[in-house]
């Protein structure tokens, strides 16, 4: 009675009555939503309590919501329903309201709503886990929800899920209580005795009570979803009888959804022929999984015969929930896009490359960079984040930086040691002497806490960015993480544990970074899949270097090609793909390949060197181009930044905690 009495007296609920709502001297129960806004009365805890406003009482209304669906749910999924009042859950998905089903396709419930005006909503898809813990599968992710105004009796509407006011937007939750486990086939995984691989073959992914169950298995226990990788077709699917039809060079991932404290389950891969003939199974231990990520090598057991007849090399990714934050249903940012937010002008590290020859007149990634880009009225900035040792997101480009002792003069870079940021606490990072050789030059610059003038000191934290620049400059954060090359060499070590370094990135942003216009991005594929799985609020792009001949390709294909980056972002809901400029420049009609499937097309490279390459690509249909010297290549005739009016600003204020 007393927690329920203290949310009446802290809860900012609304008891402005509508004049629909008609007054009575009923004597009210405890109702938690109308509070002192209008005068309440509260009598002492345990007695009946009346609730009264200047105009009158205000009393419950009951109200029906009603949803139809396009199709049945599994037997598994049920309807949730969340809104801004304490009946509604207050968006919490652990305190939401669950729906009857009628019929396989319309779901609804009656709930006495003590707010009578207006009232804000959302429907959702959800399962539960075998301790009853809510896992949300589907939800309407608009910025704005529905809105209603509560009526006088029982009224009925009919809503159809996830289509407000003529658009649709239905978005795949966010983790909660259950940990994802995804296995990725990327370039060529089998190797079958004698010399022969299946041109074709099945593969599909079972979960075991236990190894004796091959080749029969319960079916019931799947809980893996699939897709095999193809244009407009990334799209994770129910497993089929056989599973999905595999070839060599095809992307095909896995991915099972695990309830937390779970995470020791059995499963195997099956192999059917293209001719449905079994061949042979591979049983896979969560158990032994050492990292988050990382490699498995399979043997393959006949059916008949019980001898291995083939090897496997796949790689596997753990994702897990966020801590420190537990993220709700009032609003998101990640899947609504403005026409205008278009033809971006986006500075490169800020006023772009400075560690080069010729390059940019003040040091790039520092505050001063961004704030001369914001001053030359770009749209937006690129910043780059890694994580110290002791767990600080700074701003970098480079994983390494190059030092020297106090008292020496460094003449060659074999006189330079080399540290990586990971390896090293904030508090040192500072106070290191920082080197870059140009050329034929190494140059010294100050370090962070030797340069008097604070902007343009090196390695800012992230936190410090955020509330160092204005609101109305965007801010595109990408997320550092090396990644191995196709000839098998690593850009640089990482020994972080990658939920955690993950974690830590957009801990600092939701905390810190809340009302202005955010993206996130990275090469790195599974980092754009962990930022869409364990966060609803901001967007995220993936990055891609394309098929270039500049640098060696990558190991994971997912980066190597224009689709391959497109058919990745379809499959995790990004809001598109940044790749480099170069595949553009040579087909510009590539970019459709993007955008017929509404995604946003940031393009960064050399190739963006001139306003006249600017205008070309954003004739050729890219949303923004990243480029350096924005000293030089924003029109002085450009007023202000997209983002940088008083209406956006408001718009994004959102973000915030209420």
């Amino acid at each position: 009675m007393e927690e329920d009495l203290t949310k009446i007296r802290t809860n900012n609920c609304k008891c402005n009555l509508d004049p629909k709502c008609p007054t009575t001297e009923e004597t009210l129960q405890l109702v938690p939503e109308c509070n002192a806004v209008v005068n309440n009365v509260i009598q002492r805890a345990g007695e009946p309590s009346v609730v009264t406003s200047p105009t009158g009482e205000c009393i419950p209304s009951p109200r029906t919501f009603t949803i139809q669906l396009p199709k049945p749910l599994e037997s598994n999924e049920f309807m949730g329903l969340t809104g801004d009042s304490f009946e509604l859950g207050s968006w919490d998905p652990l305190r939401s309201v669950q729906l009857t089903q009628v019929t396989p396709t319309i779901w609804n419930g009656t709930v006495n709503l003590s707010s009578p005006g207006q009232v804000q909503y959302r429907y959702f898809v959800y399962s539960l886990d075998s301790l009853g813990r809510i896992q949300i599968k589907r939800w309407e992710a608009y910025v704005e929800p529905r809105n209603m105004r509560t009526c006088n009796g029982n009224c009925m509407r009919m809503d159809q899920f996830g289509e407000i006011d003529g658009q649709k937007k239905i978005a795949r939750g966010w983790l909660t209580n259950e940990t994802i486990v995804q296995l990725k086939f990327l370039n060529q995984v089998f190797e079958f005795d004698g010399g022969f691989t299946p041109e074709r073959m099945y593969l599909k992914l079972v979960n075991l009570e236990n190894e004796q169950d091959l080749p029969n298995y319960n079916e019931s226990l799947n809980n893996a979803e699939v897709v095999n990788m193809k244009y407009n077709r990334s799209v994770f699917e129910r497993q089929s009888d056989l599973g999905t039809l595999y070839k060599a060079g095809d992307i095909v991932l896995f991915q099972m959804s695990i309830p937390l404290g779970q995470e020791n389950g059995k499963y195997a891969l099956v192999l059917h022929s293209e001719d449905r003939q079994p061949l042979g199974h591979a049983p896979i231990l969560l158990s032994t999984f050492q990292e988050n990520d990382g490699k498995l090598e399979l043997n393959v057991t006949s059916h008949e015969s019980g001898e291995i007849i083939a090897s496997a090399k796949i790689s596997y990714l753990i994702v897990r929930p966020l801590p420190g934050i537990r993220m709700n249903f009032r609003t998101s940012y990640a899947y609504t896009w403005k026409p205008k937010w278009d033809k971006l002008l986006v500075g490169h590290r800020g006023d772009g490359i400075s560690f080069a020859v010729d390059g940019a007149p003040i040091t790039e990634n520092t505050i001063a960079s961004y704030k001369l880009a914001y001053d030359v009225n770009v749209d937006m900035i690129e910043i780059d984040v890694h994580i110290t040792e002791d767990l600080v997101p700074v701003i970098y480009h480079d994983y390494k930086i190059f030092t020297a002792p106090n008292g020496t003069r460094p003449k060659s870079k074999d006189d330079l040691i080399q540290v990586y940021i990971k390896d090293i606490r904030y508090s040192q990072l500072k106070d290191l002497r920082i080197f870059r050789v140009l050329g034929d030059e190494i140059r010294e610059y100050p370090s962070h806490n030797e340069e008097e003038r604070k902007e343009h000191r090196l390695f800012p934290t992230l936190e410090d960015l955020f509330h160092e620049l204005p609101l109305g400059l965007a801010i595109n954060i990408e997320i550092k993480w090396p990644q191995a090359r196709f000839d098998g060499v690593l850009e640089a070590e990482q020994v972080t544990d990658k939920n955690l370094f993950v974690d830590m990135v957009l801990l600092t942003t939701l905390r810190h970074g809340c009302g202005r216009m955010l993206i996130f991005s990275s090469f790195d594929a599974d980092i754009c899949a962990m930022v869409r799985l364990k966060q609803n609020m901001l967007p995220a792009m993936f990055l891609t270097q394309g098929s270039t001949k500049k640098w060696p390709a990558y190991e994971d294909p997912r980066c190597n090609s224009f689709e391959a980056a497109v058919n990745n972002a379809q499959l995790f809901e990004l809001t598109g793909i940044a790749p480099y400029s170069e595949d553009v420049l040579k087909d510009h009609q590539m970019v459709r390949l993007a955008t017929d499937l509404g995604q946003k097309v940031f393009l960064w490279g050399y190739d963006i060197n001139s306003l006249e390459r600017v205008q070309f690509f954003e004739a050729a249909g890219v949303t923004a181009n990243i480029f350096d010297r924005a000293d030089l290549i924003v029109p002085k005739e450009r007023t202000a930044g997209v983002f940088n009016n008083p209406e956006t600003i408001e718009y994004f204020r959102g973000q915030c905690p209420l």
